[in-house]
């Protein structure tokens, strides 16, 4: 007994006093309320009442029995066990095991001879649980009035309503190969083969354990359809499962607002018509941002479709519909007639009405694009990158000078061969290349000759011209036809007819507003909205509420189509996201300015004012462009950069 109690004395210093080193306590409740039983608990405690740990050293003739004498054999613990806790205080980690021995009257007594067990054939029904219980076994089974929902189910579904009853007849003898039987509760079981059974579902209470199990967090907290297939399909059985899962989980709003689409793009490029003379269709845009220099502040650039030729004109960001007006008629009309299509972005100054009226008037037709979509405008988004790339090669030492290099940089630009045509724009246009520099050294003649006198060759020189032209259109041609052919490569054709309902993308359209780290919480996609006009294949128009300050005409490239749920599913409560724009938590979230950065003209946003804002308490990776909208609560921060930047609207 002396060696039994110092090993026992050791036994705190070695294993953890914790409920996990003590698997065989008596416990019937657990903290979520769910009654369970041990099904190891009564046999358990009738074979162990003390447990001892064996020291590393010890053998088996070192074995001690506390309860020495008549009774059932007990249970002792040797080094080759299973161990039951995770902390030791030795260098080698001790071992833990039950074992049945017999008791020992006297060390001087014969070993008694270990019983042999002979195999015995297992006769249990093959349907019945095999239950071990030599492990511990929680039992938790449906209630009472879950249950009857299933069974009341069978009798009205029409592909179980048989397999039910004639699983349910009584005196039915079941045998190996049967695939459906019920239970003593009356639950309808489906197995095949050797997999284990799984439930039969009666159609109404289908989409009850489809919710249960895709919107619970514990479960498969909104898994695709696929897993989410795969994990029913374990447990359960009903004959239409995979389209069920796959269509509450395809329309649920959660899901399509929170997951990225990875399918590939939608819409098609579509190149405009190809002009047939020059300066009939042209482009216009606007750069802003830029230093103030002679009164200047922007950069008005104008390009004709069919020539490539461009006009680089400096002006002010802040003109208004009539400045612009004016602007236009004295550097396009008065020097290149009037044009009949005008392609351009949204700006706020060429979607007035006073400018739709002279459009009108002149019989103007105008081509704007919808909200962050530039490759309509493509032609003007590239020869604006090529004129800043020239800026930025020529006032690094003086950028309030950029305005005095425009007529340069622009006569550059005209005089070099174009990669679409395979000629220069000032060819096109007027028939000839200007002489440069270079035609001194080598003596060349770059322009069509010109007759001396009307009656000399005067068809001649029309006809050629018109030849060159004509080549330049059909080079055009082939380069748009490339252009989109290379666009549409993995991109897929999709349509929205009026009335369905779409979600829109806030991350592409700039309509996040929350700061820092935040952004990659905020849901993919709002919505949805109903589609109202069909502008073309491309563009849709929107119901948007007032909550949105935007334009309502988007590419489909922003929009994701809204699955609507099944009239069968709707029976069951599906959770919805809010919609942010209508959130008290954001109407009510403010930041503090602490000072403004820069200012731009957003020309996505019809060409409106907006300011880098540095905000309190955040790094200056967190600055954002905001307009002056945004800013009513920090008037005075706003007046004092506006007056500084001589900023009037």
């Amino acid at each position: 007994m002396a060696a039994a109690a110092a090993i026992i004395n050791n036994w705190e210093d070695i294993l953890d006093v914790s409920p996990a080193s003590t698997p065989f306590c008596n416990q019937t409740h657990d903290d979520s309320g769910l009654s369970v039983g041990g099904a190891y608990q009564e046999e358990s405690q009738s074979m162990i009442e003390l447990p001892i740990c064996s020291s590393e050293n010890s053998d088996a003739d070192h074995l001690v029995n506390v309860n020495a004498g008549e009774g059932p054999p007990r249970i002792t613990l040797d080094k080759s066990a299973v161990p039951v806790s995770t902390r030791f205080k030795g260098q080698r980690r001790p071992q833990v095991f039950t074992k049945r021995t017999r008791p020992k009257s006297s060390p001087t007594s014969t070993p008694i001879p270990e019983p042999v067990h002979h195999e015995e054939h297992d006769v249990r029904d093959p349907y019945e649980p095999k239950d071990d219980l030599s492990t511990p076994t929680a039992l938790i089974e449906l209630s009472k009035e879950y249950r009857n929902k299933f069974v009341e189910g069978y009798a009205e579904d029409e592909f179980f309503k048989t397999k039910w009853k004639r699983a349910s007849e009584p005196g039915l003898e079941k045998f190996a190969g049967q695939c459906f039987f019920t239970d003593s509760s009356g639950l309808l079981y489906m197995r095949t083969g050797s997999d284990p059974a799984r439930l039969c579902v009666p159609r109404k209470e289908v989409f009850p354990l489809i919710a249960r199990l895709h919107d619970s967090p514990y479960e498969s907290a909104h898994e695709g359809p696929a897993k989410l297939a795969l994990r029913i399909n374990s447990r359960f059985f009903w004959p239409t499962l995979r389209k069920d899962v796959r269509d509450y989980a395809m329309s649920c709003d959660i899901c399509q607002k929170t997951k990225v689409d990875r399918r590939a793009k939608a819409g098609l490029l579509r190149p405009n018509p190809v002009p047939d003379r020059p300066f009939e269709w042209i482009s216009f845009d606007l750069i802003t941002g830029l230093p103030n220099s002679d009164g200047f502040d922007a950069a008005f650039v104008v390009v004709d479709r069919c020539s490539k030729f461009g006009l680089f004109i400096p002006c002010n960001g802040t003109l208004n519909t009539v400045d612009f007006a004016h602007l236009f008629i004295l550097n396009v009309i008065f020097w290149f007639g009037i044009p009949d299509h005008i392609i351009s972005d949204r700006d706020g100054r060429w979607i007035s009405e006073f400018w739709r009226a002279v459009a009108e008037e002149l019989d103007i037709h105008l081509c704007l694009s919808s909200s962050h979509h530039p490759q309509h405008d493509g032609q003007t988004e590239i020869v604006n990158q090529r004129l800043e790339t020239m800026l930025r090669a020529y006032v690094q030492g003086d950028r309030q000078g950029w305005a005095k290099w425009l007529p340069a940089l622009a006569h550059a630009y005209n005089s070099s061969i174009h990669s679409a045509t395979g000629y220069s724009p000032y060819f096109l246009l007027y028939g000839f290349e200007p002489k440069g520099t270079m035609d001194f050294i080598g003596h060349t003649n770059r322009y069509e000759q010109r007759p001396l006198l009307v009656s000399e060759k005067a068809t001649e020189f029309v006809m050629n011209m018109e030849l060159h032209r004509q080549r330049a259109r059909d080079a055009i041609a082939m380069a748009q036809e490339q252009s989109a052919r290379q666009y549409n490569e993995g991109r897929r054709v999709e349509t929205f007819p009026v009335g369905t309902c779409v979600l829109v993308n806030p991350h592409s359209l700039e309509l996040v507003d929350v700061k820092g780290t935040g952004k990659k919480l905020v849901q993919r996609m709002l919505g949805p909205f109903a589609v109202i006009e069909q502008v073309n294949p491309l563009v849709y128009r929107l119901a948007m509420p007032s909550t949105y300050p935007m334009n309502p005409v988007i590419n489909i490239e922003h929009l994701r189509r809204y699955r609507e749920p099944d009239l069968i599913s709707t029976d069951v409560r599906r959770p919805i996201l809010p919609d942010p724009r209508n959130s008290e938590l954001l109407a009510i979230e403010e930041y503090e300015v602490e000072s403004i950065v820069s200012w731009r003209r957003n020309k996505y946003r019809s060409n409106r004012l907006e300011f880098l804002v540095r905000w309190k308490g955040f790094s200056p990776i967190h600055d954002t462009w905001e307009p002056a909208a945004h800013l009513r609560n920090a008037h005075k921060i706003l007046k004092e950069y506006r007056d500084h930047h001589d900023l009037t609207r």
